[in-house]
């Protein structure tokens, strides 16, 4: 089976150039809709937040040598709006 040139092709069947490509518009949240929404999301998945730090981040040795998440705190200014 061969294949069709391309410029054979119709011009609705050639695939889209990725400079003409329409990107899906991306809803813009405001910081409380986000906060709001970064809580919904972590509870219903029973995360908490040392969890989702841990999840992103990664984990860190403190002074004493247990291991913990980086950034924990990122998560609780996010939740605040801050």
């Amino acid at each position: 089976m061969s294949k069709t040139p391309r410029h054979r092709l119709a011009p609705s069947a050639a695939p889209p150039s990725p400079a003409t490509a329409t990107v899906a518009p991306v809803e813009r949240l405001g910081i409380k809709k986000f906060a709001t929404r970064l809580y919904e999301l972590r509870t219903e998945a029973g995360m908490s937040m040392s969890d989702l730090a841990r999840k992103i981040w990664g984990t860190t040795t403190d002074a004493r040598g247990y291991p913990v998440a980086k950034n924990k705190d990122r998560i609780s200014r996010w939740e605040k709006g801050d």
